[in-house]
Order: structure tokens, then sequence, then C-alpha cells
């Protein structure tokens, strides 16, 4: 799933000149505690920190079905940067073209070529 995830996402990516790259998580279920470890966990090699897949991925696991994650990162603390400051009317519009755009184009693919498969 994940490779398959990974090779429709730089298709549409590169197709649409997005910038797009693969990032090492740190999954928890309490984001803004985490925060006066965001070194500790920069250091670790993690260059994303998220909530929202930890109890998916867990479930994956354990039915043992297949799941990889597709992120449109929202905030990034290190460039003092989030969707309420630090961020130009631009980035954001950019931001909300891949979301809407983008992404069900990837996921669209990511599942034709599985059928096809």
């Amino acid at each position: 799933m994940f490779d398959r995830l990974k090779e429709a996402t730089s298709h549409i990516c590169e197709e649409n000149c997005v910038k797009w790259h693969v990032g090492n998580n740190f999954s928890t279920d309490t984001v803004f505690a985490q925060f006066v470890h965001i070194d500790e966990i920069i250091g670790m090699g993690c260059d994303v920190i998220e909530m929202e897949t930890a109890a998916a991925f867990r479930a994956a696991t354990f039915t043992g079905i297949p799941m990889a994650a597709l992120f449109s990162v929202s905030d990034n603390t290190v460039v003092n940067k989030s969707l309420v400051s630090g961020r130009t009317s631009e980035e954001m519009e950019y931001r909300k073209k891949v979301r809407s755009e983008l992404f069900p184009k990837i996921i669209s693919e990511l599942f034709h070529n599985r059928v096809e498969k």
C-alpha cells in the first residue's frame, strides 16, 4: 500500500509541479502535549507529529489490513507557520488547491491501479 501510495503521489504531484516527500511520522494521541518535546522528537528523525492516524494504523495492524497515510501538513513549528498565523494568502490557496484537487486524484489513482494489478 505504501509503495502504491508513493507511486500515485509522485505521479500526480510531478504532473502538477507540487513538491512532496516521505515523512518520518510521530503519531500520538496528545499533539499539544508534545510541543515541549519537539527537540527530542526531531532528534529521533521525525519530521511530522500528528494524531489523526494513530488509531487507524493501530486498527490496521490489529486486523492485518494494509494502510498508508497521505498528509497535508498544516502547521510547521520549526518555521513558525500554522493555519492561523505565519502563512501568506498564496500559501493558503496553494494548500487548499492541493487538498481539494490533488488529494482526490492521488487517492483515485491509488485504488484504480490496485484494481488493475
